[in-house]
């Protein structure tokens, strides 16, 4: 697991921290993460190996943390574009609004994947996979908590909030993993961004319907 000394990190451990999230993500670009050691990221990133070993536990759990921070990042500018795709569980669906959304939503996280695409896919198909699809489901469901797809489980079920979170959380392992399956394909035809994102975003809005 990453270490954490406490809940504040003071300046000079977050530059650091930033400093070999960037290293990481530059070198997992052009190498699998099994070839990467932590001496090599803390060289490319001008930081000690004892403030590496001091931060993370191994070179893994750096990819982990760097691809979570990085695809948060992607979903927080999303949100900034989509600001104005308001819903208000009070009031019908209006489906064209909806489709919209998810469409621009999947869009945009799609295609900023698809731009460092062998970083993700040498971070997910590693020694990382498992804590990345983990964490990142949580991300996701965690999300969906609050924005419009949890907003339509807890306007179906109302008086069972349990039935609302299993269906949340099974659709966002499930989309998590059709990201992942993607990345191990040759990006043309049906598997091209825009039509991975149409795919995706339709899957979105048939199962929060279906539920």
């Amino acid at each position: 697991m990453m270490k954490s000394e406490d809940e504040k990190i003071n300046p000079r451990t977050q530059r650091a921290q930033d400093a070999l999230k960037a290293a990481a993500f530059k070198l997992v670009s052009k190498h699998p993460v099994a070839d990467i050691s932590l001496t090599e990221i803390a060289e490319e990133a001008g930081v000690s190996r004892p403030t590496v070993y001091k931060l993370f536990d191994d070179v893994p759990t750096l990819v982990a943390q760097t691809s979570m921070d990085y695809l948060s990042e992607i979903l927080v500018r999303i949100d900034d574009k989509l600001a104005a795709y308001s819903f208000d569980p009070s009031s019908p669906l209006d489906e064209a609004r909806e489709s919209e959304y998810f469409e621009k939503l999947m869009e945009g996280f799609i295609s900023a994947v698809y731009a460092d695409k062998e970083f993700y896919y040498n971070a997910v198909y590693g020694p990382s996979m498992s804590q990345i699809m983990v964490g990142f489901t949580q991300i996701l469901d965690e999300r969906m908590r609050t924005l419009h797809i949890g907003k339509r489980f807890q306007k179906k079920h109302p008086d069972d909030l349990d039935a609302a979170d299993d269906y949340r959380a099974a659709l966002s392992a499930g989309v998590v993993w059709l990201v992942v399956r993607w990345l191990e394909s040759d990006f043309t035809g049906s598997n091209s961004p825009a039509c991975i994102s149409h795919r995706i975003a339709q899957t979105l809005l048939d199962l929060s319907d279906a539920s």
